[in-house]
């Protein structure tokens, strides 16, 4: 994290608004007398990130952010971390005997080097009291406790890193650096070596139970399973002449069910009396009228004869004149 501006107005001694312009400085040092305020800028820029500050007792204290004389203060600080450009700003305010953030924010400036931005030009990364210290954590990697101890010593507290365990330096520092990337790469190792494992497990139980796969074993198998798949076709084809056979044997029960009915109606008929003569008296009727249609032959032959002499006898009415 390198800072780049930091903004005050309210805030502990700053009653005035007041700026400090980290920007171009590869290193720099507050220097004055005392209680001119260069612990309350290093105050400030902690508070901005974690909205408190090492010499205030408790993480979560703000009541010596606020300047004694004044209801609100605010505190921006514009840093630059991982090649990318942040905003974080913090607001306290003063309601009876009651100090408390009201509002927090923190974004990711569009442009890396630019100081000012509009909305638009900005990404909010969280904008809830509750979500900007967590959100600043992740992305600094580092916790409150961690970066009062590594990056912003109080004053008089030097001694506390140096005192500390091995450990718990090298917890520090491997945070500071970064460094847990590496856990995290080991960790997930690690899982991935017990998946493997297990797997290998389970191959190697596997290889057991087919111990007995010899070249005999598996050409029985082969013609077990030739076998078997020619019994499913076999099976496939004799259901399919049941299917067919079930079907004409439907057919065929609704055909006897028809002749039978049939049956039934035919035998009910009765012959009516006198049918034989009937049968007698048709033939000589029928015979009969046989000859008349020959007489009626002959006759139109006759008369058909007789109009051809009649028309070649000519014109009467001449044959008339001369008689």
């Amino acid at each position: 994290m390198r800072p780049v501006r930091l903004e005050m107005t309210g805030f502990a001694s700053f009653r005035a608004e007041t700026i400090v312009d980290f920007e171009g400085a590869d290193y720099f040092a507050l220097t004055g007398p005392t209680g001119s305020g260069k612990s309350t800028v290093i105050d400030a820029m902690t508070f901005a990130l974690y909205g408190s500050a090492p010499r205030w007792g408790r993480a979560n204290s703000v009541q010596y952010a606020l300047a004694p004389t004044t209801n609100r203060a605010t505190v921006r600080l514009v840093f630059d971390a991982g090649g990318q450009r942040y905003r974080v700003a913090r607001e306290i305010r003063r309601s009876g005997q009651s100090i408390s953030q009201k509002t927090a924010t923190l974004e990711r400036l569009d442009d890396p080097t630019t100081l000012e931005a509009t909305t638009d030009e900005v990404q909010v990364l969280a904008s809830e009291v509750r979500e900007v210290t967590p959100a600043v954590e992740e992305l600094l990697g580092l916790s409150f406790d961690d970066f009062t101890k590594a990056v912003v010593l109080p004053q008089g507290r030097f001694a506390e890193f140096l005192g500390a365990t091995v450990g718990e330096r090298q917890e520090i520092l491997l945070k500071l650096l970064g460094a847990h990337q590496y856990d995290i790469v080991m960790r997930a190792a690690g899982e991935r070596r017990k998946t493997a494992d297990a797997e290998v497990t389970a191959a190697e139980a596997r290889i057991d139970e087919l111990g007995g796969a010899t070249r005999e074993a598996e050409d029985e198998a082969a013609a077990e399973r030739d076998a078997l798949a020619d019994l499913g076709r076999r099976t496939h084809d004799l259901r399919n002449a049941l299917e067919a056979a079930r079907q004409a044997a439907t057919g065929a029960g609704a055909a006897v069910a028809m002749a039978s009915q049939n049956l039934e109606r035919i035998s009910t008929i009765r012959i009516p009396d006198g049918i034989t003569d009937l049968a007698t008296r048709a033939g000589s009727v029928r015979q009969e009228v046989d000859r008349r249609r020959q007489v009626a032959d002959a006759a139109e032959a006759i008369y058909r004869q007789a109009h051809a002499d009649l028309e070649a006898g000519g014109n009467r009415s001449r044959l008339e004149r001369l008689a």
